[in-house]
């Protein structure tokens, strides 16, 4: 039997024939705390027979009673455990000796209502204090959520009148208090100068790799507002999806993702006994951490010492998604699913910033990048109207040891750009980062009037 500490219904029971006033029934506060507070997670991991004490409920009658009169109380949020679970009988009393004892009808009372009947009232029965010692519901019956409400409803013996009904008082908070967040995301940037093989930083250096590698941290939170009535146990799952792939995981000329840390890369996580696996594709990596409690879980990707083309494979731009679920579990088990934020890796590139470019319909531009390297991918830009309102784009992918013309597509997405002051601008400063070392790229611009007749050349940036 679980036990949730006392709950106090007050029901003053009022008749319909002239009795006295409506009924009510009251906690006393709509704030829950200590064991009136429930965690759902761990209601969920006991057993579904696992009965769950509400404690001593009060009720004050309005009276006036009569031998046989019943009491029926209901529940809502929640059923009522077994009838040899409930308290058998409860005596009323006030001021002056005045007693009423109730004994439990077993054959008439369910799962979600418990009926008394009165037996040897004595004396004036109204404000008499009932308590019933032992009122239980299951675990299995609360499966989401929400509160836990009893009503009372009193009916005479030989007509089944209702004296009065009391409106329905909370008597437990159930609530989730686990919920799964990333304080850290994957945010490396990738660094073309050294043929991608490593991070331009080591943004992690107290990570768990030790040495070129980027982390991720799952926080697996657990709120102080409600109670765990269960000793329960936890785990949880980590997984990840690569935008593209975990190829870097990979030894150079294979496509298993490796773990070893003595090659191309390595992928590690904190928690005791944890595995990580892979797909066949090596597109999703597992992290399974077999025990957890409320805390800070650790995945890190990246290199584990320095590394060569001969050694290593290249390291991906791409983003990261992750879905997290933990298990908290007794008999039964509770999941918490989530689905935070990853982030992802970027390259640095070869940066040019052209300060003046013109902006205009009657203007051709003129923009060529020569890449003299092995290193792929797509070139972008970055303009300032005199406002300084920033707008930003695609200039298409750039090949291997090949020259690429962005003038014309430079030119359309200028003219496209929106937000303040882009109507009227007549130019722009422009930054152009294209995915290569910049020891290989050379990037030459300029612009020409397109009347067919004169032509100016001017250059503005190189590298």
């Amino acid at each position: 039997m679980r036990s949730i500490s006392k709950v106090f219904v007050a029901a003053a029971v009022a008749g319909a024939c002239g009795y006295g006033s409506a009924a009510t029934i009251s906690v006393g506060t709509a704030t829950y705390s200590g064991n009136n507070a429930i965690a759902l997670e761990s209601v969920q991991s006991l057993a579904t027979s696992d009965a769950i004490a509400l404690g001593t409920v009060q009720i004050v009658l309005g009276g006036p009673y009569s031998l046989n009169d019943q009491i029926e109380v209901s529940v809502a949020g929640a059923s009522f455990g077994s009838t040899g679970l409930q308290s058998a009988n409860f005596t009323c009393s006030s001021a002056g000796n005045n007693s009423t004892a109730f004994t439990l009808v077993t054959a008439s009372s369910t799962s979600s209502t418990l009926i008394y009947a009165a037996s040897a009232p004595t004396g004036l029965t109204a404000g008499q204090t009932c308590s019933i010692p032992t009122v239980q519901v299951t675990a299995g019956s609360i499966s989401a959520a929400g509160d836990v409400s009893l009503t009372s409803v009193s009916k005479k013996a030989a007509t089944l009148a209702s004296f009065d009904t009391g409106a329905a008082a909370n008597v437990a908070s159930v609530a989730s208090v686990y919920s799964i967040t990333s304080t850290t995301v994957f945010d490396g940037v990738i660094d073309v100068q050294d043929d991608r093989l490593t991070f331009a930083s080591n943004n992690d250096a107290a990570g768990l790799l030790g040495g070129e590698h980027d982390v991720m941290a799952i926080s697996l939170n657990r709120a102080s507002t409600h109670t765990m009535i269960a000793s329960v146990v936890g785990s949880m799952v980590i997984t990840l999806t690569a935008g593209s792939s975990f190829n870097f995981l990979a030894e150079p000329g294979t496509t298993t993702c490796d773990f070893d840390g003595t090659g191309s890369a390595t992928a590690s996580t904190t928690g005791a006994g944890a595995t990580i696996t892979a797909n066949t594709a090596c597109s999703v990596l597992t992290v399974n951490i077999p025990t957890v409690a409320a805390g800070l879980y650790q995945v890190a990707l990246g290199r584990d010492g320095a590394v060569t083309t001969a050694t290593a494979s290249a390291l991906v731009e791409q983003g990261y998604t992750a879905a997290v679920s933990a298990n908290i579990f007794e008999t039964r088990v509770s999941t918490v699913n989530a689905t935070p934020a990853a982030g992802a890796w970027t390259i640095n590139g070869t940066t040019v910033n052209i300060p003046y470019m013109p902006r205009n319909a009657n203007i051709d531009l003129v923009v060529n990048i020569a890449n003299r390297s092995t290193q792929t991918g797509e070139v972008t830009f970055s303009a300032w109207n005199a406002d300084g309102t920033l707008c930003t784009g695609s200039l298409g992918n750039v090949g291997a040891n090949a020259n690429m013309s962005v003038g014309a597509a430079l030119k359309t997405a200028l003219l496209a750009c929106d937000g303040a002051g882009w109507a009227t601008a007549t130019r722009a400063t422009v930054q152009i980062v294209s995915p290569t070392p910049a020891s290989t790229t050379l990037v030459n611009s300029s612009f020409s009037l397109s009347d067919g007749k004169s032509r100016q050349l001017v250059i503005n940036s190189t590298n």
